[in-house]
Formats: structure tokens, sequence, C-alpha cells
């Protein structure tokens, strides 16, 4: 529609379908996946404010689920009900300067598995916050955040437990 409104509808066209053809193909990857992690991302820190409601389209299209609702101001306590496997922070207006240290140090956290698992990513802002084609990077980070913490998993597991040396 905006490139129709300045006369490059064609254009236009032809990037939606490019960034259709590339979350797809991010899509196809993620179902090989047989679990969906839990995700909380964070458009802002104060007042806490869940991230829009296309990046919930992104997480699940990553492979997440998005457990708190889209683009609205949360509370500490809502997260925490909510256990995350995985925080993702996107705060706007601040490229890839997000704190993790400060989600860390939120008390009301402390037994949410991303706080104590230390699974707390930075994601550049407009990688998230832009709802255009660098949506499309956006996605490709989500699934390396999200399906590289589960293909870690799966092989440890698999490995089975360390062995004592000399064993």
């Amino acid at each position: 529609m905006l490139a129709r409104l300045v006369d490059r509808g064609k254009q236009g066209e032809r990037v939606v379908g490019w960034m259709r053809t590339e979350f797809e193909k991010v899509a196809t990857k993620t179902r090989r996946a047989k679990e969906r992690l839990r995700v909380y991302c964070e458009a802002w820190p104060n007042p806490r404010i869940s991230s829009p409601p296309w990046v919930a389209e992104l997480v699940k299209i990553a492979g997440g689920e998005m457990i708190v609702p889209p683009g609205e101001r949360i509370s500490e306590e809502q997260v925490a009900e909510a256990q995350p496997d995985v925080i993702v922070l996107a705060w706007a207006a601040t490229e890839d300067k997000a704190d993790p240290r400060k989600t860390y140090e939120v008390a009301a956290w402390r037994d949410v598995p991303a706080v104590r698992e230390r699974r707390v990513h930075v994601v550049r802002d407009e990688l998230l916050n832009t709802p255009g084609p660098p949506l499309v990077e956006g996605a490709r980070e989500l699934y390396r955040i999200l399906q590289g913490r589960v293909l870690h998993e799966r092989a440890a597991r698999r490995a089975g437990p360390p062995r004592r040396a000399g064993a």
C-alpha cells in the first residue's frame, strides 16, 4: 500500500514477495524442531513494554512462542509467571546497546529459566522494531538464538553426562 502511494506498486510487491519467501525459508527450517521455546521479547525496559505484535509472529516463525501480550506494558510479575526459556532485548532506538545485566538484576526474575540459565540475548532493535525488510534478518537472528539453543541442548543430551578424567 505504501509503495502504491508513491507510485512504486510493483517494487513494493517485489519486496513483499521476497520477504514472504525469506520468512517461509526460516519457518521451513523451524518445522523440524520438536519443541517451541517460551520467549519474552522486550521493546523497552522502563516502563517494561513487550515487543510489538509482528515480533510475536517472527518468534513463531523462528520456533518460539511469545508468552506475554505483544506491544503492551508488562509487569515484572507477569514475566516471572510466564517463565520464559529465552529473553530477547531489542530496546527501541538503542541499536544493540540493551543491557542484559539489568535483566539479570530483576529480583522477581531470579527463578525464571531464561535468567537462571543465562539465556538473555540482545538483538539490534531495527531488526525487530522496523516493520519492513529488516524484519527478515530479525527472523533469522531469532532462529539462530532459539534453534541454536535447542540444537546445542539436544547434542548435549545425546552425548550423555561428562566423563570423569581417568574413567
